[in-house]
């Protein structure tokens, strides 16, 4: 899809913007221009995307696919995860649970 940045965006706003279309959260998401990989750090300006840039999106799968591995607090996660069969009785290393390990980060 067609999305129209700011230069002072960042790629991580950039994965944000293209959650929804790609069905994939931000975190599991790659995105390239040429053989380059962009930094979510990083702003449009910074990693020179020009007006009419093409970027390729590649979805990255996890493995295994874990609740314990969510590092946002992206609506995109749950169903994406379920998706991808994480297991919902899966503890953490100290037997948390996924919604306790969710809280204790905050989400």
């Amino acid at each position: 899809p067609d999305v129209f940045v700011r230069p002072s965006q960042s790629i991580l706003e950039v994965k944000r913007l293209l959650s929804t279309a790609s069905g994939a959260p931000a975190q599991f998401q790659r995105l390239l221009f040429g053989s380059r990989a962009l930094s979510d750090r990083e702003t449009v300006a910074r990693e020179q995307l020009n007006d009419g840039a093409q970027i390729l999106l590649v979805k990255v799968l996890p493995d295994p696919p874990s609740w314990l591995a969510m590092e946002d607090d992206d609506a995109m996660l749950v169903p994406f995860l379920l998706g991808c069969r994480a297991d919902l009785a899966e503890r953490g290393s100290r037997n948390e649970s996924a919604l306790i390990h969710a809280a204790s980060r905050g989400f």
